[in-house]
């Protein structure tokens, strides 16, 4: 977007201790850099509930993290104006999210971005009326895709080490890493391997732990995303009726048309083609 001469508002949310607002803030920093002369503001947020009321009673999960995010955002875009758009730029593949085995229906996988929670979602707002549209513009692309048809391809491998992509990379310092190293086996940093080994950016020494020389036993909690997509690899590879009850299986997508529905099928596949290229089978 600023490439192509937008002004923009980055919005973002941390918590403490993650080290995710030093990554937002290198990013920042770089895109105030390579586009001095659009306009980039920077919202940082800090938002946890208030533990010490005597009422409270402390969520040990993060399931509302989504509702979040989305308030967060359509704060600041409503803010500027009724219409600004919000942007949650995810890659198709994880949008959808379909459960990689049986193990991982149900509300343990975030779907943030599947297109049935922007829907669902659409239908609150407009009864609060709040007009502001939610938009994801790689719906249909896979992460590797991605960074392929972007015209800063060449920024996006020189500058990758300044995001963070990792599930839990507080992992690394039980590994004598730094804080905030990919732990490398997470359904993130798989998906984060596989897209940069598209436009040959992979590197090994980000992770802490290398999946094709030191991979973790399918036994092991760190081997659990390793293995899910093994076998979803798998049944993919063996599929005979283009996995459409398979993309189902994360949720409704009141599919428009037949090209819309293959769209959905293509990324899936896709998705799972990057990946293989660098798990195997």
């Amino acid at each position: 977007m600023l490439h192509d001469n937008y002004n923009v508002a980055l919005v973002g949310h941390h918590k403490i201790g993650s080290g995710e607002k030093g990554f937002q803030e290198a990013i920042y920093a770089l895109f105030k850099n390579e586009y001095p002369k659009r306009q980039i503001q920077q919202h940082s947020f800090y938002v946890q509930p208030q533990q010490n009321h005597p009422k409270a009673t402390k969520e040990s999960s993060s399931r509302a993290r989504s509702i979040i995010f989305f308030a967060l955002g359509l704060a600041v875009a409503n803010s500027i104006n009724g219409s600004t758009p919000l942007y949650v730029p995810e890659n198709g593949f994880i949008s959808l999210n379909i459960p990689l085995s049986l193990t991982r229906l149900g509300s343990l996988s975030t779907r943030t971005t599947h297109p049935n929670v922007f829907r669902l979602l659409k239908t609150v707002l407009d009864r609060l009326g709040i007009q502001n549209p939610i938009i994801n513009p790689y719906q249909f692309m896979t992460k590797g895709e991605m960074i392929v048809q972007s015209p800063l391809k060449e920024l996006i491998v020189k500058t990758n080490s300044l995001t963070m992509s990792c599930a839990h990379p507080d992992v690394a310092r039980w590994h004598g890493r730094s804080p905030g190293t990919h732990c490398g086996y997470c359904t993130p940093c798989i998906i984060r391997r596989a897209a940069l080994n598209v436009v040959g950016a992979d590197q090994e020494s980000d992770y802490v732990i290398n999946l094709a020389t030191n991979a973790p036993s399918p036994d092991e909690e760190s081997g659990l995303d390793l293995r899910a997509f093994k076998l979803a690899i798998e049944e993919n590879r063996t599929a005979t009726k283009g996995n459409f009850l398979r993309i189902l299986s994360s949720g409704p997508l009141h599919i428009q048309n037949e090209e819309q529905l293959s769209a959905y099928q293509r990324v899936y596949q896709q998705g799972l083609r990057e990946i293989s290229n660098i798990i195997g089978r």
